[in-house]
């Protein structure tokens, strides 16, 4: 079973795709008016978005706090 193609869609585009979905939920739970729901979806989302991309997500974190000249040593 190859599932190379399936490895680099997630290390790709997933987190677009997965983005788009956690908007309509967040979307659907504010028109309800559920706050929790859309704390968990964000939640989740980050989570997720951390294991997909956590090193880039890292990297530029720590370019960010660069410009405030505090050095992450990252």
């Amino acid at each position: 079973m190859d599932i190379s193609n399936l490895r680099s869609f997630m290390s790709g585009d997933a987190i677009y795709v997965i983005g788009v979905v956690a908007a309509l939920f967040v979307g659907k739970f504010w028109k309800d008016g559920n706050i929790v729901k859309i704390f968990g979806v964000l939640m989740i989302y980050a989570i997720i978005a951390i294991l997909l991309k956590g090193t880039q997500m890292l990297n530029f974190l720590s370019g960010i706090l660069e410009w405030f000249g505090i050095n992450s040593g990252l």
